[in-house]
């Protein structure tokens, strides 16, 4: 489980050659959160649509969800 405050839940997820970064901004309000302080590659995409993310620079919408990789 990460410490991502108190308006986001993730988990980092580690396989033998996968990392899986699962966010969810869990509020009616955008959240912001920083996955490479948090040990994440600075470009992540999303395994549910193949969008680039800024692992430094997160933004969520509310109760939006993404599930993040190298």
């Amino acid at each position: 489980v990460l410490d991502l405050g108190p308006q986001l839940f993730g988990i980092k997820r580690m396989a033998s050659d996968q990392t899986v970064w699962a966010v969810t901004n869990i509020t009616d309000r955008p959240a912001q959160a920083d996955l490479a302080a948090a040990g994440a590659d600075r470009q992540l995409v999303d395994l549910l649509t193949g969008s680039p993310h800024d692992a430094a620079n997160l933004k969520l919408d509310p109760y939006q969800f993404v599930w993040l990789q190298k």
